[in-house]
């Protein structure tokens, strides 16, 4: 059997181990992909996705791709690179070219949570200097609640078993 002092260098690994893995989890559950996609009543079509964390401050919203077909105001993808965005309230999304005046604006019927599932919502296309608005016409925003890794899931428990078995030894060693 293993000597006193190597179960307890052991115990110290897997509580390591088990330490790692809980914060792993934690922090990839922080933030989800929400995928929206809407057709315009001029006939184009918006689809993309964002992050969204729930838990930050400011509920942060990042790494946006939105693009929209606009007959009126052409093709435009907006992401971070070629756009701003602007959270006006926790349920007001707006991107917006930059150095131009064109626009898309999400309004959501309630705050997103890290829970998953579906939102709903309404939008606009818009340039800002044309009286002309598109509104969306049927819309749909949704994600999947996170999910671990199958891997991650196995070496939780495994660290978890290590630690709970040679917490116990340690405890109340056998004296031989």
């Amino acid at each position: 059997m293993f000597s006193h002092g190597l179960r307890k260098i052991v115990a110290r690994a897997a509580s390591f181990a088990f330490a790692l893995c809980l914060m792993q989890a934690a922090a990839s559950a922080a933030s989800l992909t929400w995928y929206y996609s809407a057709t315009l009543d001029d006939g184009g079509s918006v689809t993309g996705q964002f992050n969204y964390d729930a838990d930050l401050a400011n509920n942060q919203l990042s790494a946006y791709s939105i693009s929209v077909t606009d007959q009126a105001f052409g093709n435009f993808t907006y992401n971070p690179g070629n756009s701003g965005l602007t959270i006006a309230t926790l349920t007001e999304f707006i991107f917006s070219e930059n150095g131009a005046n064109r626009g898309y604006t999400i309004f959501l019927g309630s705050q997103l949570t890290d829970a998953g599932g579906t939102a709903t919502t309404t939008s606009s296309s818009n340039d800002y200097l044309n009286p002309n608005i598109h509104f969306a016409t049927s819309q749909s925003l949704s994600t999947t609640a996170p999910t671990p890794e199958p891997g991650t899931i196995v070496l939780t428990l495994t660290a978890g078993a290590v630690v709970f078995f040679n917490r116990r030894r340690l405890i109340s060693p056998k004296r031989f």
